[in-house]
């Protein structure tokens, strides 16, 4: 049976302002999902139609000279059986005018009572589909995957007509447009199913909601645009899926680019040379891959930890900044300049030091009868207090001093000794 108007819900205004979209068209599936009875009008002039719903509807509802109506519509878009619209949907009755109802028929048969289930079954599928639709265009979602979710919700519609737009939102992860479209969330999912199985503890106590999803795709793809890393290669797909799976959260991600950033376009040269040389790379790429991509396992353990991320920064910052402030053909050791780093050392302090270990560059030069000791490696260590193989920081500063003290009295005494500048710099660093 065809509703009267008092009868007829906000639902089913909506059905027909989507019609009469259609009727008017309006081609673009999204905005078609997106019009209401409330914004019908604003949708036809959006897309670019000069008529208004008011006058789609009356041409909808036109009769012939017999009173029949020239166009009847049945299906899923619309619910009625006696005609397709009625004016009162688009505003058609002046305020303050009574809606009329329908006469019903007197005689009810076994076609009508077909024609009625037919009627509210596609109701129904009309419902599903307005709302399931609309929930997924709010998660910004692409329109092939929507499509195909809604190929996957009907083909349930029609084998139990009770399936609903919640059910679907609920079941819809278990589908493969939705695992290939969201492979962190289907990968998370079938890891907890398994645990739970096997009665353990579940690895993640919270899975990402599509939008969450989407909001990460967005968050990295603009972080590498900003940081001018868009023209490296990556996998945008990978990198997001991972960092769900890490635990990794999305201001943590602002800052491992932000890093990587630094690093490949930031940094001195010499600075990148001892990353390359610390971490086995060659190239900004590799470099990038350090912080965001699991897949290269530069340091045979996936995503490295943040604080030992920065770690390795400094470690290269201190074999960099070494290189340039001695003189060096290569960075540093890198145990000896992880321990450096490791003092926690500001690049003021950094400098510093390397200037004093500079001054006494001709302590290194040793004399018949001397121990062999270079600036690089016995000297660094003397000036910021760690040890080098063996020896303490504090016994190579010893051992420097009296050094200095020896050529100072073989000066003194004409010995012949070149002596430049003093040792009261080594230590200072660390003292």
């Amino acid at each position: 049976m065809a509703k009267t108007f008092a009868e007829m819900t906000i639902e089913d205004w909506d059905i027909i302002a989507k019609r009469i979209a259609v009727a008017a068209g309006v081609e673009e599936p999204e905005w078609i999902m997106n019009t209401n009875a409330e914004n019908l009008d604003e949708q036809l002039a959006g897309s670019g139609i000069e008529a208004s719903a008011k006058e789609v509807a009356e041409m909808l509802t036109a009769t012939d000279e017999a009173g029949e109506y020239i166009h009847t519509y049945t299906g899923d878009d619309i619910y009625t059986d006696t005609g397709p619209f009625s004016r009162a949907s688009m505003g058609g009755f002046e305020e303050g005018e009574e809606d009329e109802e329908d006469e019903e028929d007197d005689e009810t048969d076994e076609t009508d009572e077909t024609e009625s289930d037919l009627d509210e079954q596609d109701l129904l599928m009309s419902t599903l589909k307005s709302t399931f639709i609309n929930a997924l265009l709010s998660t910004g979602l692409d329109t092939t995957t929507i499509t195909e979710l809604w190929n996957w919700a009907e083909k349930r519609f029609l084998e139990d007509p009770t399936f609903n737009a919640g059910q679907a939102m609920l079941e819809m992860v278990e589908t493969s447009a939705f695992k290939t479209r969201f492979p962190a969330i289907g990968e998370m999912r079938e890891a907890n199913k398994a645990a739970a199985l096997q009665g353990g503890q579940v690895p993640y106590r919270t899975i990402p909601t599509p939008a969450e999803y989407i909001s990460r795709e967005k968050l990295v793809s603009n972080l590498f645009v900003e940081h001018g890393m868009d023209k490296l290669p990556y996998n945008i797909d990978h990198v997001v899926s991972e960092s769900f799976k890490r635990g990794i959260s999305g201001s943590e991600l602002m800052e491992r680019t932000t890093m990587a950033s630094n690093l490949i376009y930031q940094s001195p040269e010499a600075i990148k040379t001892a990353a390359e040389k610390y971490w086995g790379l060659s190239g900004d790429a590799a470099l990038m891959a350090a912080f965001l991509d699991p897949d290269d396992a530069i340091f045979g353990t996936g995503w490295q930890n943040l604080q030992s991320l920065k770690t390795d920064i400094a470690t290269a910052e201190v074999g960099g900044w070494s290189q340039m402030f001695l003189d060096l053909d290569n960075p540093l050791q890198e145990t000896q300049a992880k321990a450096i780093a490791e003092l926690g050392l500001t690049s003021k302090e950094l400098w510093a030091g390397l200037k004093s270990v500079k001054a006494e560059e001709a302590l290194f030069l040793e004399k018949a009868g001397e121990r062999d000791l270079t600036m690089e490696t016995h000297g660094l260590a003397a000036e910021f207090g760690v040890d080098y193989g063996e020896e303490s920081g504090q016994e190579l500063e010893d051992l420097l001093e009296q050094r200095a003290g020896e050529r100072r009295a073989e000066f003194a005494g004409g010995g012949g000794a070149i002596v430049t500048g003093t040792m009261t710099g080594l230590g200072s660093t660390n003292a």
